[in-house]
């Protein structure tokens, strides 16, 4: 299945002003929480209509993000806004049981445990994401599996990828240092991910824009090409 990301109405249209709620001086500013709070509706927007594109598709998918305002979960510091997709909530189930695993509390943060996308504004870059491991572990070790043993179909996925213009890398954010997938055989692919795995840090695959040129034609805005999703 391929969904076609550029058809999407919802943009994000991030402005100097977007960044600047998130800069060093003002993590802990209580008066920067309306800035906030806009940037996060229209990133809850956007991960939105994804959700609904993929769930007439049959993909149920969850949504959430982090809070705009400085509380005892972000340590009182907001230093960027992230929302995120994520399984429905009778898959997370479904994979418990499956398992094994207990399921958490998932009041604060059902994301977390779980293989997530997550669109991500700091005050110098905007990221897209895909998660794989640290508390998603089980995710990460299926990924490793499913690399080091590819299909025809992971190929193909593999190819939509490369053709996205995304990267990879085994660390909780997508650095400068990432490495491009075109670039990426599928077996370094799987060392890659064994190597996350091994060190207990994500493996991450997605794009990342920098702050200026975000501001004038947003790379997840632009972006109509096909990302190949199972």
């Amino acid at each position: 299945m391929h969904v076609e990301m550029g058809r999407f109405d919802v943009k994000l249209e991030l402005a100097d002003a977007d960044f600047e709620a998130y800069a060093p001086e003002r993590t802990r500013a209580t008066s920067m929480t309306a800035p906030r709070g806009a940037v996060k509706r229209r990133l809850l927007m956007w991960v939105r209509s994804i959700a609904a594109a993929l769930a007439e598709e049959g993909i149920e998918l969850d949504t959430s993000a982090t809070d705009e305002h400085p509380s005892a979960r972000n340590g009182h510091r907001v230093d960027a806004q992230s929302a995120y997709l994520f399984r429905a909530q009778e898959a997370r189930h479904t994979m418990h049981l499956a398992c094994g695993t207990r399921e958490g509390d998932e009041s604060e943060r059902p994301e977390l445990g779980q293989a997530r996308i997550e669109v991500r504004v700091d005050a110098n870059v905007v990221t897209l994401v895909l998660w794989l491991g640290g508390d998603a572990r089980i995710d990460l070790e299926n990924t490793t599996w499913a690399l080091g043993h590819p299909t025809d179909d992971l190929a193909v996925v593999w190819g939509a990828l490369a053709d996205a213009a995304l990267t990879i890398e085994a660390r909780a954010s997508l650095s400068p240092r990432a490495r491009a997938v075109r670039d990426v055989p599928l077996e370094d692919a799987a060392s890659i991910a064994k190597r996350a795995l091994e060190s207990d840090v994500p493996l991450v695959v997605g794009r990342r824009t920098l702050r200026a040129d975000a501001i004038h034609v947003h790379a997840l805005d632009a972006w109509d090409g096909n990302c190949g999703l199972d």
